[in-house]
């Protein structure tokens, strides 16, 4: 009886503890449906996930990237924003990155950076990207 009692303890000790780490499985679907979030241009949802995700593997600059992008893109301009682009711009990340570095620093008013980084995303981008975020225009 003594025995099983003990082994039974382990086990759930076993399940308990694993139960905080999350999977490998659960990162990938949350990384998923992330994505298709942000591509389908739901950027308040995709935030949470991109949050989440960046707290749980914040050397991943493609995920201070989204997260990053998503602050802007609902509006929430400010230093965090500007960390998470700036840092990811370090990185392998889209060139669009610039323009969002550039659409933060506007809208805290701190226009010589917006126009740096404007200028950087403008001799980067391709015609259609330059027409869909209207950069000559906030310029």
């Amino acid at each position: 009886m003594h025995k099983n009692t003990h082994t039974l303890f382990n086990i759930l000790l076993v399940v308990f503890v694993f139960s905080f780490f999350p999977t490998q499985n659960a990162v990938a679907g949350n990384k998923e449906e992330a994505i298709k979030l942000f591509e389908n241009k739901q950027f308040s949802d995709a935030l949470t996930l991109f949050k989440e995700l960046n707290a749980s593997a914040p050397e991943d600059a493609s995920f201070g990237y989204y997260y990053g992008v998503c602050l802007v893109e609902t509006n929430q301009f400010g230093q965090k924003a500007k960390e998470l682009l700036l840092q990811s711009a370090k990185s392998n990340v889209p060139a669009d990155i610039n323009f969002f570095i550039g659409k933060n620093y506007h809208a805290i008013n701190q226009f010589d950076s917006a126009m740096a980084y404007y200028t950087l995303f403008k001799s980067d981008a391709k015609s259609k990207e330059l027409k869909a975020t209207k950069v000559k225009e906030l310029m």
